[in-house]
Formats: structure tokens, sequence, C-alpha cells
């Protein structure tokens, strides 16, 4: 009988001891939290916080066509971050995250908006300077490369004047604006709504981003590497979905189709 007692006792005392610490074999994992995505070229970049509980094993992403549509599990990873180069430019994806613990527990499924729409990007292009070279002059980002200064598809052109170079609007339905010095080309993930130059154009400033909202209701951006008085050099982006003001943007921000 006494040894007896002494089991009871101690399945007792485990019993309490898996409760006051929480260890539950089959605890559901909490939620993930804070899913940040940024926009790349046919590519998806998404990030999370670490999951607070210790027995995490790896993480599985599900993505939809629609956010209340069907969440297929494209991946599994054991870090905190996943490339999906799964998707296409000008289209937009829709994720949800969970974690599983060493158990094969899985957690909720995030239940907050986790979106993206990638975008074309490209590195080290060039404009001329307008009285140097005018059919090198503009950009056309919809056609991701130049064009002649006064072609009726050029968006943007550069203008070197009196030792200072300018990114000039190729007419009066484009709009630019200087979102300032950044570190790297995603610091800036979301064209503003306001605050355009109201002269249709502004100072090169080398390591600044620019924002162009185009005529056709197009967004997109440029990152200044270098320039002198015969070119410019950059880094560009270029939305294809035509209102989305998605360059780059973080989980949670809602899409504003603002119309002209």
């Amino acid at each position: 009988m006494k040894n007896i007692s002494k089991i009871i006792i101690l399945s007792i005392a485990l019993t309490m001891l898996a409760i006051s610490s929480g260890c539950y074999l089959y605890r559901e994992p909490s939620m993930v939290r804070n899913v940040e995505t940024v926009s790349g070229d046919n590519m998806v970049y998404l990030v999370w916080d670490r999951n607070s509980d210790s027995n995490i094993d790896y993480y599985r992403i599900y993505r939809s066509p629609t956010p209340s549509g069907e969440y297929r599990l494209i991946a599994e990873t054991h870090y905190c971050d996943y490339y999906d180069y799964g998707v296409y430019n000008g289209v937009t994806y829709f994720y949800a995250i969970s974690a599983v613990n060493i158990h094969g527990t899985e957690g909720p499924l995030t239940d907050y908006l986790i979106y993206d729409t990638p975008r074309p990007e490209g590195y080290y292009a060039t404009m001329a300077d307008m009285d140097y070279y005018p059919e090198h002059a503009g950009w056309d980002f919809s056609a991701f490369h130049n064009c002649d200064m006064s072609s009726s598809s050029c968006d943007i052109y550069y203008d070197y004047y009196q030792g200072t170079g300018y990114l000039v609007c190729a007419d009066n339905y484009t709009d630019i604006q200087d979102m300032g010095y950044c570190y790297n080309f995603d610091d800036v993930t979301y064209a503003p709504e306001y605050g355009w130059s109201p002269s249709g154009e502004e100072i090169v400033t080398c390591g600044h981003i620019y924002v162009i909202w185009t005529r056709d209701n197009h967004f997109a951006k440029i990152y200044i590497r270098d320039y002198d008085s015969y070119e410019i050099l950059f880094d560009w982006a270029y939305q294809l979905d035509p209102g989305n003001r998605e360059l780059g943007i973080s989980a949670g921000k809602i899409v504003s189709s603002h119309q002209r």
C-alpha cells in the first residue's frame, strides 16, 4: 500500500509540474505574429517574429489568390523568413502562416491580412542629360527602358542645369516626390497619397529614392546611385497593377486604388 501511495503521489506531483510549467505535450502553439512582406521581381519575401513557444520545430506557409479563398500549403521552413518565387508580377497574393511544435501540433493560422503584389525592377539603369543625348534622356516605366524625352511614352527625363541635376516629369499628368535618403531600395515600400512636387520636378541627390505616379495611374520608384553632367545612374521598380501603391509593402496596410 505504501508503494502504491508513493506512485500516486509521484504521479500527482508530475502532473502538477506539467501544469505549472505549461508543458503539455500537445498544447497548440501560439499564433505567428508581425508578419511582413517585401515585393520583389516575380518574388515575395516574408519575414515574421520568432514564435514565443520554446518547442517550435518549423513554420508552414500558405497562399491564396483571394483573402477569403482556399489557402494552400506551399512551403515549410525552420527559419523565420521565406522567399516565395512561385508568383508573377502584377498579381496580388494572400498569405497565412502557422507554427508547428516538435510533437507535430500545428498552431492557428494568422488571422490578419497578409498580402503582396510583386513587381518588376532593374538595377544600374541610366538616363542621359537632355541636352547631351535627348534620345536617351527619358525613361518609360511600362517598357522598362530608355526612350526619347519627347516620346509620348516618356514618364520622366534627366536634366542637368548649371551644376544641378533634375528629375523632371514628362507631362502635367505625371507626379514625382523625393522620399529622402534611404539605406537600401526597400526602405520605401509604399507610394504616398500626398506631397507631390507642384513643379513636377525634383533635385537629384545620391542615395535618395523618388516615387513617380504615372499618367496612366501606375506607381514606380527609383534609387539614385550616381549622377554627373552627362547621365544619371539608378535602380528602378514599377508596379504593374494600376492604382496599386505597393512598391515593397509591409503586411497589414490596405491597398488604395486612388483614381485620378
